[in-house]
């Protein structure tokens, strides 16, 4: 028994030392946040072994067989750790219900491109931990029983009480920094993975008078069990209106700073003869969260609640409703992000997703599945179709289509490798996938015209979020909310309007209602929306909204707020410079608060 529990002990300080090394991300540079971010490190990990002692110490007498079992415990714990540490550099996120998803969900492999190397890296490192955890409990089988037992006593009477008094002061401290809004503590917890907050606001308010704001209690987000109430009233239609065929060309994370002549000539033609939203923001930087605000025209924090219930987006409701061919080209399957379930739940026969190969050979036969389609379609009926791309997301383009060297490869990328050292190679096998996207794009814009469909139709090129290579800290998407990632191309051609440039703030949110006003829909936007008609003349956004699977970000002209969507972790916020993504310590508080109440406001609205 002596041997497992010193076993289990120096586990913990191996498990502890991985624990510091998030230390690394850790933005805040003054000694107050350095020092309590090694106490909550410390914490954490004491806490998930005081966890797993209370659940093995009554079997330690089988000490056989609890070696196994401990060593297979602490080698997922250490691997998880170090995943957790890969994700964390790239993302600036920890393992959360979105990796889970991923994890979980064979359709997402359709998705995400996982090269050789993180593979052969993966099982190393296992390699290494099975290897140290088999040594480490050999050296203390041959130690002799008096220095294990005078170690387990050391461990006893002194790191034990240390711990429990770093556990005990760090929580009191974050505690009542939570209520005093204390910046340099409160964020500098945000790296230490399953850091747990303890806030006391009752009884700080009853005995000591600190009091906390609020009106900021009541959450920014949906719980998946919220019945939705959505549309607010039954959508009626001018039987008037035009039904206009609409084509909808989607590049998975293209960003809008990345077009040009050089890299983008067929959409860069396309918007001569267009009306091109220069300041446009996608409602999330994740696939599912800019396709939801795109369809939906609402906050991104439905989306878990829609998921639920699978309720339908009211544009696909009006266009049945006024008989369109509806057609879904998708090069990734629609299984996963779960829009079967959500956005294409009542469509599901007119999409077209089953596509074998890379990334670039989806788009490929996606790209000939819509044409081959469009050649033969009746006109009897208005037409929609939705047509998303993925190369660049996959970093995969034919060899014939490599423009920009040196480059990272055309089919994935090794995670792993990612840098800002070497973010140009990243983004040459990018630019190289978007410009082989862009000649797809230029051969179905072709056919429409040819056909005679161009013309007379709405015809939109957009995206579901950005990429970013560093440019502001961060690297791919998902990871901040920064305009490499939120601000994508919006170019909409109008039958028999000519090229005009639209500077105000737009969204994904404002899509469905301007396409829905087009169709004729009498309704209120504020019954079915969070967005507003973008061709209203009088038109402009004080602000626009964004989230993922664990933040939301309001963004303004000048600023980002970004701020949890927990709602005991409201303060929890970082307050950037749109411009840059620079972290500033100080705001307009008044605004910020404003802004966010506004918010509450939107994300309540559709639910009961």
């Amino acid at each position: 028994m002596q041997n497992i529990s010193l076993f289990f002990k120096i586990n913990f300080f191996i498990t502890a030392a991985i624990y510091l090394g998030f230390i690394y991300f850790l933005d805040e540079a003054s000694l107050v946040s350095y020092v309590f971010f090694i106490c909550a490190a410390l914490s954490t990990a004491a806490t998930v072994y005081l966890i797993l002692y209370l659940l093995f110490r009554p079997f330690f007498r089988f000490h056989k067989i609890m070696a196994f079992v401990l060593a297979f415990v602490f080698l997922i714990v250490d691997f998880a750790l170090i995943f957790d540490f890969v994700i964390y550099k790239i993302w600036k996120f920890h393992i959360n219900a979105m990796v889970l998803n991923i994890l979980t969900s064979p359709a997402a492999y359709d998705s995400i491109q996982i090269g050789l190397g993180v593979v052969v890296v993966v099982a190393s490192i296992v390699v290494v931990l099975i290897l140290a955890e088999y040594l480490l409990y050999g050296y203390i089988n041959r130690a002799p029983e008096n220095s294990v037992k005078k170690y387990n006593s050391f461990f006893n009477k002194k790191i034990v009480v240390m711990l429990f008094f770093v556990i005990f002061t760090e929580k009191i401290t974050y505690g009542i920094s939570n209520q005093l809004h204390k910046e340099s503590i409160l964020s500098s917890v945000m790296p230490v993975p399953l850091y747990q907050p303890l806030t006391f606001a009752r009884f700080l308010e009853r005995h000591f008078g600190i009091y906390k704001d609020k009106r900021m209690q009541k959450g920014v987000t949906l719980k998946s069990s919220s019945k939705i109430n959505y549309p607010l009233n039954p959508i009626e239609l001018d039987e008037k209106a035009k039904s206009p065929n609409i084509f909808i060309f989607a590049i998975d994370s293209m960003k809008n700073s990345i077009l040009s002549e050089d890299t983008t000539p067929n959409i860069i033609n396309f918007s001569k003869d267009a009306i091109v939203f220069n300041n446009h923001f996608s409602g999330g930087n994740a696939t599912r969260f800019g396709i939801f605000s795109l369809f939906y025209g609402l906050n991104a924090t439905y989306w878990f609640s829609f998921l639920d219930a699978s309720r339908e987006p009211v544009l696909f409701e009006v266009l049945k409703r006024k008989n369109y061919d509806i057609n879904i080209f998708s090069s990734t399957n629609t299984k996963w992000p779960e829009f079967r379930k959500t956005v294409y739940c009542t469509t599901k026969e007119c999409i077209f997703d089953d596509f074998e190969g890379t990334p670039a050979q989806k788009d490929m036969k996606s790209s000939e599945k819509f044409m081959e389609i469009m050649r033969n379609i009746q006109t009897d009926k208005p037409i929609f179709s939705f047509i998303f791309l993925d190369a660049p997301h996959g970093y995969s383009y034919p060899k014939s289509y490599e423009k920009y060297k040196p480059n990272a490869g055309n089919n994935g990328i090794n995670y792993l490798e990612v840098d800002p050292k070497n973010a140009a190679l990243f983004k040459n096998s990018y630019k190289n996938a978007l410009f082989f996207n862009d000649a797809l794009l230029g051969d179905m814009i072709e056919l429409l015209k040819k056909r005679g469909l161009y013309e007379n139709s709405i015809v939109i090129i957009t995206s579901d979020h950005g990429q970013e290579f560093f440019e502001y800290g961060s690297f791919g998407h998902n990871s901040s909310f920064s305009k490499a990632q939120l601000q994508v191309p919006f170019m909409l051609h109008l039958p028999h309007k000519g090229h005009k440039e639209i500077k105000k703030m737009t969204s994904h949110l404002d899509v469905a209602t301007t396409l829905l006003k087009i169709l004729g829909v009498k309704n209120p936007a504020s019954d079915y929306s969070n967005g507003m008609n973008m061709l209203d003349e009088n038109f402009t956004r004080e602000f626009t909204f964004a989230a993922n699977w664990s933040k939301n970000a309001i963004l303004t002209n000048r600023y980002v707020y970004v701020f949890s969507n927990k709602p005991n972790e409201i303060f929890k916020k970082e307050i950037r410079e749109s411009d840059n993504y620079k972290r500033v310590k100080e705001g307009n508080e008044l605004q910020k608060q404003k802004l966010i109440l506004k918010v509450l406001e939107q994300n309540r609205r559709f639910v009961r």
